[in-house]
């Protein structure tokens, strides 16, 4: 099978077609938005549960963000533009 032919998501076949970036852009504003206001909730008191379940989910979203920049990059940046 054709590596370059399968995609993981539909997140990744946006990024595919993503020549500059806006797409990839929006998503990981939208996402740094959500982080933003889960950070904030936390700073204005949660539970327990609720503080651990928004952690949990800001480290999901950051990671998540870094694996969306990898991806886009893999797509399309030369190996001399990585390094």
């Amino acid at each position: 099978m054709n590596e370059n032919l399968l995609s993981l998501s539909a997140i990744e076949d946006e990024l595919l077609t993503d020549e500059d970036g806006s797409k990839k852009a929006d998503i990981v504003d939208q996402m740094e938005a959500e982080i933003n206001r889960l950070k904030k909730a936390n700073n204005q008191g949660l539970s327990p549960e609720e503080f651990e379940q928004a952690n949990s989910l800001i480290t999901a979203m950051e990671e998540s963000i870094k694996v969306i920049e990898m991806t886009w990059a893999k797509h399309h940046l030369t190996d001399k533009q990585l390094h």
